[in-house]
């Protein structure tokens, strides 16, 4: 069965997560994250659209904390 999401994209995603992030997703699907790792890469299209909106959440929130945080330090220096 062929992934609806690009390859090259859902790389691209697997990439960005943070260390734990694919372990979040199967937490929060409660799955395995064997589950998430194949859908992950293209191999279990029925759970994609799924992962794909936790594993954007994850990401855009582990950027928000990052961009706070160097906010913060920013402060800091003056």
């Amino acid at each position: 069965m062929k992934s609806h999401i690009s390859t090259i994209s859902l790389n691209k995603l697997k990439s960005m997560l943070p260390k734990e992030g694919m372990q979040k997703i199967a937490d929060e699907m409660k799955v395995h994250v064997s589950s998430v790792s194949r859908t992950l890469n293209g191999k279990n299209p029925s759970k994609e659209e799924e992962v794909v909106d936790i594993a954007l959440r994850i990401i855009e929130e582990a950027q928000q904390r990052k961009k706070e945080l160097e906010d913060r330090i920013k402060k800091l220096s003056v």
